[in-house]
């Protein structure tokens, strides 16, 4: 099982001592942040066996204690609810996005991704409509934040209401990450920054290359080979292609993951 041993590491990562005895490694994935080229650099450092193979709750909820306790590297959109699920801590890091760049991103991977939940309402709307439309607009109203933030759902108790075919239609992972109301934005931003500071380490998007070699450094990991982007939608226009009515009603609804982006990379981006 693999095991981080406590010692100070360079950079801004943050100090193992207060991690000591992980029982594994958690790569947070927040949906479009460019978890493809995270995962193929991982693949490279963890024998496959080690690293669990599913990514969603309703793949998940099913595997068997035993299975679960022979991985080490875990990957994928299971929110704050991994380790309590386990029963062990892991040592986790995250990516993060230009939240207006990441809800672009999102929504034209919806429209093509024919097996998602939401795949019929973004076949019907247009980005705008999609980010105020009350089936899709908490995939943009500040997600970062509010996929960081601690649910109080149970997964185990949640998939319990569902059917082998809800299941299958990831119905579970849609009830899982769908977010909690909360009072004010300083507190989501509370709320997600706490979480943050628990981290080993955060990277970004924008800058991937340098992020993946400073995660790299804080878990005593080979340093990543170059590599180029994969899962890119070739059908995706750039931001300066976008009207700026959407674009500003972008900034409106992701003012918190603006923030928090900000302060990310103010604390991990700089060595």
């Amino acid at each position: 099982m693999f095991r981080m041993e406590t010692k100070e590491v360079a950079g801004n990562c943050l100090k193992t001592d207060t991690r000591a005895q992980t029982q594994g490694v958690y790569f947070f994935h927040i949906p479009k942040t460019a978890g493809m080229s995270v995962w193929r650099c991982l693949e490279d450092i963890f024998p496959a066996d080690k690293l669990c193979p599913w990514w969603l709750w309703d793949q998940l909820i099913g595997v068997t204690g035993h299975e679960l306790n022979q991985w080490d590297l875990f990957r994928g959109h299971f929110l704050a609810h991994l380790e309590p699920y386990l029963g062990r801590q892991l040592a986790t890091f995250t990516i993060l996005r230009d939240p207006v760049e990441r809800t672009i991103s999102h929504y034209y991977h919806v429209r093509r991704a024919t097996d998602h939940p939401s795949y019929s309402y973004a076949q019907q709307l247009s980005l705008a409509e999609f980010c105020v439309h009350p089936m899709t607009r908490h995939m943009v109203e500040n997600y970062q934040a509010g996929y960081l933030t601690v649910s109080p759902r149970n997964p185990t108790a949640v998939a319990q209401t569902l059917s082998s075919e809800c299941l299958a239609r990831f119905e579970l992972q849609e009830r899982m990450q769908y977010p909690d109301p909360f009072n004010d934005a300083d507190t989501l931003f509370e709320r997600a920054r706490e979480r943050l500071a628990g981290f080993v380490t955060v990277g970004f998007t924008e800058d991937l290359a340098n992020s993946l070699h400073r995660i790299s450094r804080c878990m005593a990991w080979p340093l990543p080979q170059p590599s180029e982007a994969v899962n890119v939608n070739p059908e995706r226009p750039r931001r300066t292609e976008i009207d700026d009515t959407t674009i500003n009603l972008i900034c409106r609804l992701t003012e918190v993951d603006q923030r928090l982006y900000e302060f990310a990379k103010s604390h991990f981006a700089a060595e």
